[in-house]
Formats: C-alpha cells, structure tokens, sequence
C-alpha cells in the first residue's frame, strides 16, 4: 500500500512534499503542477507547484490554499514537471493518496 497524506477539511498548514526516488533526475529550470482529483478520478484543480530540491533529492512541494480541501474524503493528487524537452508525471504509475478527515 503507498504512503497516505492525512489532513482535515481546512487545513493549510503542511505542504504536500513529494520526493522523487529517481536522485538522477534534475529539475533544474522546470516548470511543476499539482492536480487534485476525487477517488474516483473527477479533477477538482490543477494549480502551480514548486520545485524544493532541484537535484541529489529531488523534491516537489504542493502549498495547501484556503478552500482546496474544504471537503471530507479520499482524494488523489500528481505533480507534472514540464522541461523544455518534455513532461512526466510524478509519482508514475499511482497517484499521491490524500485523506481528509476531522
């Protein structure tokens, strides 16, 4: 079973870190989304992202905003990181599993 983000309706405070287990990839000068989605697939947005650790640890952190999780429920997010060369989805294959509960 993947890891699982927990948080309540609300929340803001703790971004969503996603390190990448591939340390050869660089992110150098990329561009980053984060698209969040219901259990089911439905997207609910796709907003920017940012790049933390460019390279060794790569890293990708999602900033909570007011009103994203306003909702109970299981939900399912994914980076895209957009190169001048081409994009790729993180995490591939899966999704980043988010739990919102009181």
């Amino acid at each position: 079973m993947s890891d699982i983000f927990h948080m309540a309706p609300g929340d803001t405070l703790w971004a969503l870190d996603f390190f990448l287990d591939d340390t050869a990839i660089n992110l150098t000068g990329a561009s980053v989304t984060f698209t969040l989605a219901t259990g089911d697939g439905v997207t609910l947005f796709t907003r920017p992202a940012t790049v933390q650790i460019a390279t060794v640890t790569p890293c990708l952190r999602y900033v909570w905003q007011t009103g994203d999780m306003a909702a109970e429920g299981w939900f399912k997010g994914w980076f895209r990181v957009t190169w001048p060369f081409g994009t790729k989805r993180f995490p591939t294959p899966g999704s980043i599993v988010i739990e919102c509960r009181n």
